[in-house]
Parts: structure tokens; C-alpha cells; sequence
């Protein structure tokens, strides 16, 4: 019985005796050193830091052997380097190559996965080549991607001991995925961080423009122009979080004096809430707005009847995105998603733990107490 050898050291057929050989011979698990010859070829410093903030943390998905297919055993745990020995030696490298300052208040997460090692290496005992495929992902404090990058880099060695030559190939290979993803930090993730910090600007600035300009507004509208977008901002740049529907009713808490309003679905019914403008609008006549005032506080009064009334609508802030239910029961119908930090005003308590929420006045729903900072 013969069994084919796949190691970097070794390629040829040989008795299966001789593979429990090798096994037992196998080397101990190596501690990580970085190579001289591998750190005087480390990512040189870029000339400007890619981005300001406060710090990036590091890290590195442990290796799926799945990556390495068939070459998942064997001499691949004794190379010297681990993913857990690459990660803060990448830290070190993105550091010394002035990738980011430590001038802003924001925290990144760099994220590195291994999905693909090859071994190219021309024969058992000429040079050690391996080809390493590295997914990275650039992310920031709230979860979103700012760059992604698949980067494939190659390590060779020449060396004469075997294992010393696969530890310096595979470190040579590390070192050419951090130079080509300081590379990229420096060109794309550069030029994505520019927009982004334009974009968290030009929202501060609209964000400032709408608290001294806006008008308060109470009042219902239906909308007249079918598909017209809502958006995030008032302006035709603004992010399009939905349409509005024709012949749909929609309250409004606001105007600008461009003619942009604040709507929301009628009584926290499911929908977007954002800005369109009123041209999109036709505004009801001041009857059907006082009947539907009316009833606003007609639903109110009922609850205070029904349930334990919070003196004088108690102010409270949602302490997670909340789901406010049409009912105060689990599994009632969601009447609109609540986002963390909306602040709120309980109107009643119910004995099995819900709370009956207004929003500057107005009808929301009912979340579990639980939900509540008070």
C-alpha cells in the first residue's frame, strides 16, 4: 500500500509505514518570531494617515481548514504563524506604517479572514511558495462597512532548513497582504472616509438648518402625488427612505420655509416617517383635522378608563429600537418601529408589564415596560 505525501517538505509516494514515521517526527509547535529579512520588508509608512480616529481594533477570524483543503494537516500548525499571531503583528505594521491617526474620537474594527492558502512551491526540496488569500473589512462603531478588500499575496524562501523556509514563506506572504492592504487604506479607504466625513457634515449642517428654521405644524395631509419619495432630509439629496401613497393620510409635526414638511403615517400606522415636500401634499380641511384631533384624544381618554393613567404623561426615553404594538398583548400587530433614544411619554400602564406611549403628544402605541428608561 502506497499513500501519496502533501506536505511543503515532502512529495512522492511511500509506504504507509513510513507516513507513521513522519508523523511521529513532526516538529513541536513553533512560538511566533518575526523575521528579520521578513520586517525589512514590512509596509512602508504612507504619507498621511488614512483617517482620524481614536483607535482600530485588530482582528483576525481563526483559520477554516477548509481554506487549506487538502493541506489542512500535517506540517501546516508547526509554519510558526497563527492567525492569532497575525493580528497584532498586523496592528504593529498599520501602526508603523501611520495608516490612521489617533487625533479622532471614533473606533474602527479591522477585520481579516484567511479563505484560501495555496502551496506553489515547485518541488519537495527547491524554494517554499505559498499564495494566501485574505478577505478584509474595514467597520465602524455602528456596524457599517466602510471598505472591503480581497487581497492575494505570495511568500517565497529560499533557505536550506525546511521548516525555517516555510515559516519565512509564510510570513513573507503576510507581510505582502498588509503592504497591498496598506496600499488600499491609503487609496481606497481614503477616498471613502473623505465622503463619509462630507456626508456626517453636510448632515450636521442640515440637521442645524432644520432646528432654527423649522415651524411646529399640527395637521393632516393626504398625499396626491402616488410614489412621491420620503426622505431622510429635506432636500432632493436626501436619502429616500420610502414613498408616500395616494390618498394615504399623513400628520405632520413640522415645515420648513422651503416648503418641505415632517410626516408621519396617521396614528403611528405602519410606514416611513421623513420629509417630502408640499407639493406632494394636499392639506385637510380644518374640520377633518379637529376630528381626527378628536379622536386622538378619544382613544387617549378610553385608555386612561381601561388602564392605570401615568400622572401627567410621565416623560421616558426607549432604551433599544422597540416595536410599538397596536395592543398591549405579545403578538399584537406592530403599529411602527420606535428607534433608541426616542424620547416619549407613558400615558398608562397595564398589569401584565405594557406601557401606553405618546410622542410630543401624539398616539404611538404600546411597548413593554421592560423598554423604558424612566
Amino acid at each position: 500500500m502506497t499513500v501519496t505525501l502533501r506536505t511543503p517538505f515532502l512529495r512522492l509516494a511511500a509506504p504507509a509505514g513510513l507516513m507513521l514515521l513522519l508523523g511521529a517526527c513532526q516538529p513541536q509547535q513553533q512560538p511566533f518570531v518575526l523575521y528579520d529579512e521578513v520586517a525589512a520588508v514590512a509596509p512602508a509608512p504612507i504619507a498621511e494617515p488614512a483617517a482620524d480616529v481614536e483607535r482600530v481594533d485588530v482582528t483576525v477570524a481563526p483559520w477554516n481548514p477548509a481554506a487549506f483543503g487538502e493541506n489542512a494537516t500535517g506540517w501546516l500548525p508547526y509554519v510558526g504563524l497563527t492567525a492569532q499571531d497575525y493580528a497584532p503583528q498586523l496592528a504593529q505594521w498599520l501602526a508603523a506604517a501611520n495608516a490612521f491617526s489617533v487625533q479622532g474620537s471614533e473606533t474602527l474594527r479591522l477585520h481579516g479572514e484567511l479563505t484560501k492558502w495555496e502551496d506553489l512551491s515547485p518541488s519537495a526540496f527547491g524554494p517554499s511558495v505559498f499564495q494566501i488569500t485574505y478577505e478584509y473589512a474595514l467597520i465602524d462603531a455602528d456596524g457599517e462597512t466602510l471598505m472591503e478588500k480581497t487581497i492575494v499575496s505570495k511568500g517565497e524562501d529560499t533557505s536550506f532548513a525546511g521548516l525555517t523556509r516555510m515559516q519565512l514563506a509564510m510570513q513573507h506572504a503576510h507581510a505582502d497582504s498588509a503592504r497591498q492592504l496598506v496600499a488600499a487604506l491609503d487609496s481606497d479607504f481614503r477616498q471613502a472616509w473623505a465622503a463619509r466625513e462630507k456626508a456626517i457634515a453636510v448632515a450636521e449642517a442640515e440637521r442645524a438648518r432644520i432646528a432654527a428654521s423649522m415651524e411646529p405644524l399640527t395637521g393632516f395631509y393626504r398625499g396626491q402625488a402616488d410614489g412621491a419619495a420620503i426622505r431622510d432630509f429635506p432636500t432632493t439629496e436626501g436619502d429616500r427612505l420610502g414613498s408616500i401613497g395616494l390618498g394615504a393620510v399623513y400628520r405632520a409635526s413640522g415645515r420648513l420655509p422651503d416648503g418641505w414638511i415632517r410626516i408621519a403615517p396617521e396614528d403611528g400606522a405602519a410606514g416611513v416617517e421623513g420629509w417630502v415636500h408640499e407639493a406632494a401634499l394636499t392639506r385637510m380641511s380644518e374640520a377633518e383635522i379637529a376630528e381626527r384631533l378628536a379622536a386622538e384624544e378619544a382613544r387617549r381618554a378610553a385608555a386612561a378608563d381601561r388602564y392605570q393613567l401615568s400622572p401627567g404623561d410621565e416623560p421616558a426615553t426607549l432604551l433599544a429600537d422597540t416595536a410599538a404594538l397596536t395592543a398591549p398583548r405579545s403578538g399584537a400587530p406592530t403599529a411602527r418601529t420606535l428607534v433608541a433614544g426616542t424620547a416619549v411619554e407613558v400615558v398608562a400602564l397595564t398589569e401584565n408589564g405594557f406601557a401606553l406611549l405618546t410622542e410630543n403628544a401624539r398616539y404611538v402605541g404600546w411597548v413593554d415596560q421592560a423598554a423604558l428608561q424612566r
